[in-house]
């Protein structure tokens, strides 16, 4: 199939980029407030401007009232890692949530202050159990608290 546009299934056709120059998905909502018109250079006729909130009026999720963290994707690890950080206690769960501090911080979480240098050392934790297999671990481990993060933005807007 050499000559084949394996996107399109045409001849001679290249694959076109997704976004545009500025970077935003052409035809779809920007964050100027509306799709962009390349005649005209303002937004698509039809669409409205998308609501930007100032980021004062974003709430947090409600830690103190007692949330349960653990409904979230990964929510077990960061609860865990939590109870950890507020005894000094270094496990995985503790340095991974050491890793997230500023964001879960951001988020709106009561977070005790973080261990030192925490991706190296978490690295070196699951090195030593798991061999060639931690490099896995380690990117599975932050996928987890990244999802997390993700879960309490959208829970907390």
């Amino acid at each position: 199939m050499f000559g084949v546009d394996r996107w399109r299934g045409r001849a001679g056709s290249a694959p076109r980029s997704a976004f545009d120059e500025d970077g935003n998905e052409p035809g779809c909502a920007n964050a100027d407030g509306g799709g962009r018109d390349p005649e005209r250079g303002g937004p698509q006729p039809g669409m409205a401007p998308l609501p930007i909130k100032p980021l004062e009026s974003v709430r947090t999720y409600p830690v103190c009232m007692g949330a349960d963290l653990s409904s979230l994707p990964g929510g077990d690890l960061v609860e865990t890692g939590l109870r950890d950080l507020a005894a000094h206690a270094v496990t995985d769960e503790s340095l991974l949530v050491s890793i997230g501090r500023p964001r879960l911080v951001q988020l709106g979480l009561d977070v005790p202050a973080g261990l030192a240098d925490p991706e190296h050392r978490l690295y070196d934790r699951l090195a030593s159990r798991f061999g060639d297999a931690a490099h896995g671990r380690y990117n599975a481990l932050v996928r987890r608290l990244v999802s997390f993060e993700r879960a309490l933005g959208c829970a907390g807007s």
